[in-house]
């Protein structure tokens, strides 16, 4: 069983790595003058098939 403060320091650790591997992409966009938000598609709930979740999680009735 690993201590508190093991985990506390494997969590920060992994925090760092995430943060770092994220950093450099977004900052490597923004200095080649792409835009990152501007890929992702914009949401609307208009996407979301409500039938089809209803029958997922066996909601709709008939």
């Amino acid at each position: 069983m690993m201590k508190t403060s093991g985990l506390f320091e494997s969590l920060l650790i992994m925090f760092s790595i995430l943060f770092t591997f994220f950093g450099v992409m977004i900052l490597a966009a923004k200095m080649t003058g792409n835009d990152i938000s501007s890929m992702f598609p914009n949401f609307s709930w208009d996407m979301i098939n409500w039938l089809e979740l209803k029958d997922i999680i066996n909601l709709r009735k008939g």
